[in-house]
């Protein structure tokens, strides 16, 4: 059997003698790729703002994990002079701007308008 160009058999499986790189495990390839999850985290931060579903998606862990490392992260920044920023969380409906919010993960509801409708937050490094 003869490697097609594209890397696939003629059945259609991908050729073990081949490696496909997608895009996403391209990015990750760099200097972090042999690191922790929160060092991938600071790679894919310090590239591009990104929310934490982009980040879930990007490592492929569940969309809950990422929250969990941002706390550390952030003194991970501090130590090396630099801020893990939050772009404010903002309300869907009414468009009221969570400014003064600590807390990495997303709020539940609005306090102006109750409503449940809130955008992910973004973050990057500075």
């Amino acid at each position: 059997m003869t490697p097609s160009p594209g890397g696939r058999d003629s059945k259609g499986g991908v050729d073990s003698g081949k490696m496909i790189l997608t895009l996403r495990s391209l990015r990750l390839c760099g200097k972090g790729f042999m690191g922790t999850i929160r060092q991938k985290i600071i790679d894919l931060l310090e590239e591009d703002a990104r929310d934490a579903r982009e980040l879930s998606q990007t490592l492929r862990v569940p969309e809950k994990e990422p929250y969990n490392h941002l706390a550390h992260v952030a003194k991970s920044m501090n130590a090396k002079k630099k801020k893990l920023e939050i772009l404010p969380f903002s309300c869907l409906s009414c468009g009221y701007v969570f400014k003064d919010r600590r807390r990495f993960t997303r709020p539940g509801r609005c306090p102006k308008c109750r409503d449940t409708r809130v955008e992910y937050p973004l973050y990057r490094i500075r």
